[in-house]
């Protein structure tokens, strides 16, 4: 069985997993601290998310077809994510990719969401463990800019979106209608 970690979803704050006690500033500041590396295939450079929790490394079906849809199998394999929730893994292709100057190639998979993750399979075999992750992510930005404002306009906002959706930040549990 191949898994790979929940946490991990596109920079999308509405699908994000909100733990009890975290605010809504809290998680747009973890979508900042994600970290992303640049990789190059066919002359096409995309980004990756790094991420060490998942065994396997897989690319969206957007991505594969950015690469020039490479051509793949049916795979037999079965992802899950941390919570055991079955990922729908579309295809497996064999892909050489460069990230750092360092190439390596080796089987990927494609699923049908948005979600483009470098896998600790292929951070082996590029040898990155040996690099910083400060070097390792330098080139590639967040897609998540981050604006100076004051403390001040912070606080403005979340009590502006406070008030303005104050059902969603009541205690307690609430119901689907």
């Amino acid at each position: 069985m191949l898994s790979m970690s929940y946490k991990h979803l596109p920079n999308n704050l509405t699908q994000q997993l909100v733990l009890p006690g975290q605010s809504f500033h809290q998680l747009a500041g973890n979508v900042l601290r994600r970290k992303y590396v640049t990789a190059k295939t066919n002359g096409k450079t995309f980004r990756l998310q790094l991420d060490t929790a998942s065994d396997i490394t897989l690319v969206s079906k957007r991505t594969w077809k950015k690469i020039g849809c490479p051509r793949y199998t049916p795979t037999t394999n079965t992802a899950r994510n941390a919570s055991e929730g079955k990922i729908n893994l579309l295809g497996e292709f064999e892909w050489e990719m460069e990230i750092t100057g360092k190439r390596s190639r080796g089987s990927i998979f494609f699923v049908d969401r948005e979600l483009d993750l470098l896998g600790i399979d292929r951070i082996d075999r590029l040898q990155l463990t040996r690099m910083t992750i400060d070097e390792l992510c330098s080139s590639t930005p967040n897609q998540v800019k981050k604006v100076d404002k004051s403390e001040e306009a912070d606080t403005n906002t979340i009590l502006s979106l406070q008030n303005k959706y104050a059902a969603v930040f009541t205690e307690g549990l609430g119901c689907c209608a």
